[in-house]
C-alpha cells in the first residue's frame, strides 16, 4: 500500500477534468487522429482507466503511454486495463524513462500528478553572499552530515536560485525535476500541452520552512516527523521549487485549475471531491501547464 494517497485515487472528478484538457488539445491542434498522450508516473493505471474509458470523441483518438519505473506497478495496470477492455485496440503502451520516446517534437500532451516531488534534490546551504555548500551523508554512518563547497557550474545554479535565500539557510537544488521537465518539453510537439501538478513553491518561499520543512514523510497514508521514520521507514518526497523549473510555466493552484474545468467541484458533495480542492490540502497544489 502506498504511504500518501494523490488526487487521481482520491476521486473521479480528477480523470475528468482531464478528459477535458484532452478535449481542449485535440480541438486546438485540430482534431487528429491520433493524439499521442505521455503519463508520468502512471502507477497503477488510474487516471488512463477512467480517462479511456469516457464516452468522448477526441479521447478515441489517443494513444495513451504510461511511463512507470515501478514493475509491480506496470503489471498492475495492464491488470486492470485489460479487465475494462482497454487493451484490445493497442491504444496504451509503456515505457520506463521519458527519453525512450526518443527525441523530436511527437507528443502532444504530457501530464504528470505529483511525480517531480518524487525526484531526488540536492540539499543546499548559503553559507555567505558568494558561498553556497551541499550537503552529503555517509551511506555506513548516516547520522553524519558534510558540507561540501560548490564550485563550477554548480556554485553558480545554486547563487542563481538562492539569490533571495538568506544567509545560513538551506534549500533544495532540484536538478532532477529539472533534468525530466527539459526532456519531457523537448518531445512536446508545436502546440502540444505539458501539466504537472505538485505540492511546491519558490525557492525562497521554501528555504524560509524550519528543519528543512519542504522535506516530507509519508507512512500509512499520513505525514509523519523524520524522527518518527527510524523504524519502519516511510516515503520521503520534496516540495518542488516551481521557479527553478524551466521556461516561463502558467502557474494556477489545482482546485483552479479542476474547478475551472468541472463546475460541480465549485461546491463538491463527495468527500473525494471535496479533498481534491480543499484548499488547505490537495486543491493547493500547483497546477503548471506549459505550451509549446
Amino acid at each position: 500500500m502506498r504511504d500518501f494517497v494523490t488526487a487521481v485515487e482520491a476521486s473521479t472528478s480528477f480523470a475528468e477534468a482531464v478528459v477535458v484538457e484532452i478535449e481542449s488539445v485535440w480541438e486546438a491542434l485540430g482534431r487528429p487522429e491520433r493524439l499521442d498522450l505521455v503519463e508520468g508516473g502512471s502507477g497503477v493505471g488510474t487516471l488512463a482507466l477512467h480517462c479511456l474509458a469516457a464516452d468522448s470523441e477526441a479521447v478515441r483518438a489517443v494513444h495513451w503511454v504510461m511511463l512507470e519505473i515501478s514493475q509491480a506497478l506496470r503489471d498492475t495496470a495492464i491488470v486492470r486495463l485489460d479487465r475494462a477492455g482497454l487493451l484490445i485496440d493497442e491504444r496504451v503502451s509503456y515505457v520506463t524513462d521519458i527519453r525512450q520516446i526518443g527525441a523530436g517534437n511527437k507528443v502532444h500532451l504530457i501530464l504528470a500528478n505529483e511525480l517531480l516531488d518524487n525526484l531526488a534534490v540536492r540539499v543546499i546551504r548559503r553559507v555567505t553572499l558568494d558561498r553556497f555548500e551541499e550537503l552529503y551523508v555517509d551511506p555506513v554512518r548516516p547520522d553524519t552530515e558534510h558540507w561540501v563547497a560548490l564550485g563550477g557550474n554548480d556554485l553558480h545554479r545554486a547563487s542563481h536560485h538562492g539569490r533571495l535565500v538568506d544567509v545560513g539557510t538551506e534549500f533544495p537544488l532540484a536538478d532532477r525535476a529539472v533534468a525530466w521537465t527539459w526532456a519531457a518539453l523537448d518531445r512536446l510537439s508545436s502546440g502540444g500541452r505539458m501539466i504537472l501538478f505538485d505540492y511546491g513553491a519558490t525557492t525562497s518561499e521554501l528555504a524560509t520552512r524550519p528543519e528543512r520543512g519542504w522535506l516530507r514523510f509519508y507512512r500509512g497514508q499520513r505525514r509523519v516527523n523524520i524522527a518518527d521514520t527510524a523504524e519502519g521507514g516511510a516515503d520521503i518526497t520534496c516540495d518542488v521549487p516551481f521557479d527553478q523549473l524551466p521556461g516561463r510555466p502558467q502557474l494556477t493552484t489545482q482546485a483552479q485549475w479542476l474547478e475551472h474545468r468541472v463546475a460541480s467541484l465549485r461546491s463538491p458533495t463527495s468527500h473525494g471531491d471535496r479533498a481534491i480542492v480543499d484548499r488547505s490540502g490537495m486543491g493547493a497544489f500547483t497546477a503548471a501547464s506549459w505550451t509549446r
